[in-house]
């Protein structure tokens, strides 16, 4: 009985989190990068993010080999205008 009442805090705060993390849950979808696919899917491109990312294959490119990678921008924002120069 005591063994019961010491675990039950424990068994109540596991089964909490479980329902909070199942309730909660978000699927994010990864997609290997592909440049064809990339410029066809302009709303699925967030889920390629994760593999520029951690692949690096962005990594040590210059400014203008990553937007003939990626394309250019599609917001109104010009692509000088960020602050970076080549």
């Amino acid at each position: 009985m005591i063994t019961g009442i010491l675990l039950f805090p424990v068994i109540y705060n596991c089964l909490v989190v479980i329902i909070f993390k199942l309730i909660f849950y978000e699927n994010h979808p990864v997609r290997d990068f592909n440049q064809e696919s990339r410029s066809e899917n302009i709303h699925r491109r967030h889920e390629m993010s994760t593999v520029l990312v951690e692949n690096g294959i962005l990594t040590g490119k210059r400014k203008f080999e990553i937007i003939e990678m990626l394309g250019s921008p599609n917001s109104s924002q010009g692509i000088n205008d960020d602050g970076i120069t080549i």
